[in-house]
């Protein structure tokens, strides 16, 4: 039986990988408690960068990196 939070879950998991970033059980968890759109809302929100660790700086910031 598939109930709400385990639809929620999986749509939460479907869009992160879908937005490149994936993201572990617990950050899925985290995330599905808000609603679909606010999430949305804060992947495209470039002001936002709270979310996002030192390992993506280094992965899409070839400075940060020392690629360069």
């Amino acid at each position: 039986m598939v109930t709400k939070a385990n639809t929620d879950l999986a749509l939460v998991a479907h869009l992160m990988r879908r937005a490149g970033f994936g993201a572990t059980l617990s950050e899925i968890e985290i995330l599905s408690k808000k609603p679909y759109e606010v999430i949305v809302d804060d992947l495209l929100d470039t002001s936002k960068t709270e979310w996002m660790g030192e390992h993506m700086v280094r992965r899409f910031d070839t400075e940060a990196s020392g690629m360069i």
